[in-house]
């Protein structure tokens, strides 16, 4: 995928992570 969020979720664009499991991943 090419989106933002998967981008963010595949840790190419710098996030502050939160929260991360198996299913779910936050970020601010």
């Amino acid at each position: 995928m090419d989106c933002l969020f998967c981008k963010i979720a595949n840790k190419e664009i710098p996030s502050d992570l939160i929260y991360e499991d198996d299913k779910i991943v936050a970020f601010n």
